[in-house]
């Protein structure tokens, strides 16, 4: 009997090394087969656009700073993003300035764009009288450019040092609503995770020179597209 009691020790830990081995395995051969699927839909959708950002899994988000967050599990077993408690700092931050700069094309390839100042009672009776409830507040006036068939409202500078580069929202002219690029919602969000629409949602630049850019999260890589 004594030497059965070790035996069934040895056993019984030789069983738990190796079924915790198996889950091991099965999760790295679920992530490789998870990671081809991205690498596939990828390949179909982003031609042509820049990867600025990649990660080895898609549990990340940025902030307005640009900063990249990771996300943590929580005690119910989903997951959410680590910007409330600071279990993680920012470990990674891009500079889009320079990742839009290094970006040339050419002139015969660019949209038309223009604007000027406009306050709510300028806008009143136009095409652009949306705007009022949306960007324009009273008293105040903004710069509203017009690019092919949207409207493109500056909000504001991103970096304090640097007036050339400011965030934006685009709106459809027709119809009022928001413009969205269409892949850039597709694959942002991670599996159980509720994070913030500001960390995951795709965000314009816009560029003095007249240059637009849209920066969107595609599964585990934050892809720049050229609007103009």
């Amino acid at each position: 009997m004594r030497k059965i009691i070790p035996i069934l020790c040895i056993s019984v830990l030789l069983f738990s090394a190796g079924f915790f081995l198996g889950i091991k395995l099965y999760e790295k051969h679920e992530h490789e087969e998870e990671v081809e699927l991205w690498e596939e839909e990828q390949e179909r959708y982003t031609k042509g656009d820049i990867v600025v950002y990649e990660q080895e899994n898609d549990r990340f988000g940025w902030l307005a700073d640009n900063k990249i967050e990771q996300v943590y599990r929580t005690g119910t077993g989903s997951y959410a993003f680590s910007i409330e408690d600071e279990r993680y700092e920012s470990f990674a931050s891009i500079n889009f300035r320079k990742v839009f700069d290094s970006l040339t094309f050419p002139e015969e390839d660019k949209k038309p764009i223009s604007g000027r100042q406009w306050s709510v009672e300028e806008l009143q009776g136009t095409e652009l009288e949306f705007l009022c409830d949306k960007e324009i507040y009273e008293g105040r006036k903004r710069d509203v450019y017009i690019w092919d068939d949207k409207c493109i409202v500056l909000r504001y500078t991103l970096y304090e040092s640097d007036d050339n580069l400011y965030g934006a929202n685009i709106y459809t002219i027709k119809t009022g609503e928001r413009y969205m690029y269409p892949i850039a919602l597709m694959r942002n969000q991670p599996k159980g995770v509720r994070p913030g629409s500001g960390l995951i949602n795709p965000k314009y630049y816009f560029c003095k020179d007249g240059r637009i850019f849209w920066i969107y999260k595609f599964y585990n890589k934050l892809y720049c597209h050229r609007l103009n």
